[in-house]
């Protein structure tokens, strides 16, 4: 993982170990609730691992909380790449900072 990325991760993981405890669940209920490997969900909440959003929809559904409940609190990423500006595809900078 990009070390740019940890902050966040180590966050999502707190967010993540938090609703798994408060509903009385094992690593392993959560893991076969969300179709997906304990070792993933332990990676998660160490913030070893970020999982996708379709993944994180199924963590809350499987603890009980609202999706927002554990993004909340997250610091603001953009890639490091990032330039204001045009993009006239994914990736395709083509124009200056917009004024």
């Amino acid at each position: 993982m990009k070390t740019e990325l940890q902050p966040l991760a180590r966050k999502l993981g707190a967010n993540v170990r938090t609703a798994r405890k408060n509903a009385g669940l094992t690593l392993r209920k959560v893991a076969r609730g969300c179709e997906v490997d304990e070792t993933f969900i332990s990676g998660i909440e160490g913030g070893r691992k970020l999982p996708s959003l379709k993944t994180i929809v199924k963590i809350a559904g499987v603890t009980g909380v609202a999706t927002e409940d554990l993004v909340r609190g997250l610091p603001k990423w953009r890639p490091a790449t990032y330039r204001p500006g045009t993009y006239d595809s994914p990736g395709n900078f083509i124009q200056g900072e917009r004024g």
